[in-house]
């Protein structure tokens, strides 16, 4: 059953997409291809509404007096989210995809149109704020044993969003996974996303959220950057995790911050998004299963499509109370 699991979600990346690419160059901050920047930011598109102008349009302020090289790779978007983009101050390359190549392949494919030694992921739901993207650029310079670097990201509501995180031991992730869907209240869910640490000093963490995280050229093309394999969510667990074993430190800096509208994208492909997330899961703990615990393999496959399936359920359920609510107000 794994296996069948395995390569149906292997199926999505069976892609053979050709690339448009567009280069606009305007002065500012953004360097351009013949004055490499120290920098390079990347931010994957799929559907994000206004959310990528919005975050675009914070680049300038955030980098202060860097410099950087921005990146916007497109998975084959078919809203309206790319437009005015290249218009806008400062200059976008951006990379169109005939298809949705998957974010983790979207981005190693921004990172290899740049040549600057750190790079910074980006979602186009983020919002940097003044000086952020600099201070994260100066706070990884000065440390050469860290790979990963992440900034503390915050909610609209001003609440702390779980941008640092455990690597979860079996119990505590057996635990996240049932409670988790109805409430993060719950001591596993608590334990899993730190919610009960100080969120205000820098420490070396198990990963850090790709939502926004700058990594180290030398350490990610050490370890092979995103692995392809995850369409969707967890490749940065994956990849925090890869690296900590090569030797570098993920590290969590909360002197810089963003503000995060958390799932952009994802509000206009629920069920896809719920998908793919459940099926990466399942693909990173079976990687990870060794010896007599691969025999657990097929129980944890199991286990995760059932947490799918009420998932969807769920959905369903809270989409249905809106509408009724909705025809009864109105």
């Amino acid at each position: 059953m794994i296996q069948w699991v395995l390569n149906l979600d292997a199926w999505a990346h069976l892609y053979n997409a050709s690339v448009q690419v567009r280069h606009v160059s305007n002065e500012g901050a953004i360097s351009d291809s013949a004055n490499p920047a120290d920098l390079a930011l990347v931010i994957v598109n799929f559907d994000s509404g206004d959310h990528l102008r919005n975050c675009v349009a914070h680049l300038g302020s955030a980098l202060g007096s860097a410099s950087a090289r921005v990146v916007v790779v497109d998975n084959a978007s078919t809203d309206e989210s790319l437009e005015g983009v290249q218009e806008m101050d400062p200059a976008v390359l951006l990379l169109r995809n005939t298809v949705n190549r998957g974010y983790g392949r979207a981005c190693n494919q921004g990172f290899k149109s740049t040549e600057a030694p750190f790079v910074c992921f980006l979602n186009p739901d983020i919002v940097p704020v003044p000086e952020s993207l600099s201070i994260m650029l100066d706070a990884i310079s000065r440390r050469p044993e860290v790979g990963i670097l992440g900034p503390r990201l915050t909610n609209p509501d001003g609440s702390t969003y779980p941008s640092c995180r455990v690597v979860p031991k079996i119990g505590v992730a057996i635990g996240h996974a049932v409670f988790g869907l109805f409430s993060d209240g719950n001591r596993f869910t608590r334990t899993y996303k730190l919610m009960d640490d100080r969120h205000d000093v820098e420490r070396e963490v198990d990963w850090v959220s790709g939502a926004s995280m700058l990594v180290r050229r030398e350490a990610f093309e050490q370890v092979g950057g995103f692995d392809e394999g995850f369409f969707m969510y967890v490749e940065d667990l994956d990849l925090c995790t890869r690296m900590r074993g090569a030797g570098w430190k993920s590290v969590y800096h909360p002197q810089a911050q963003m503000l995060h509208h958390v799932a952009g994208s994802s509000r206009r492909h629920p069920y896809k998004m719920i998908r793919h997330h459940h099926f990466s899961l399942i693909r990173f703990s079976a990687q990870r299963m060794k010896g007599p615990m691969k025999i657990l393999v097929p129980l944890m496959a199991a286990g995760l499509i059932g947490r799918m399936l009420v998932a969807w359920l769920e959905l369903r359920f809270r989409s249905g109370s809106k509408r009724v609510n909705s025809s009864t107000t109105n």
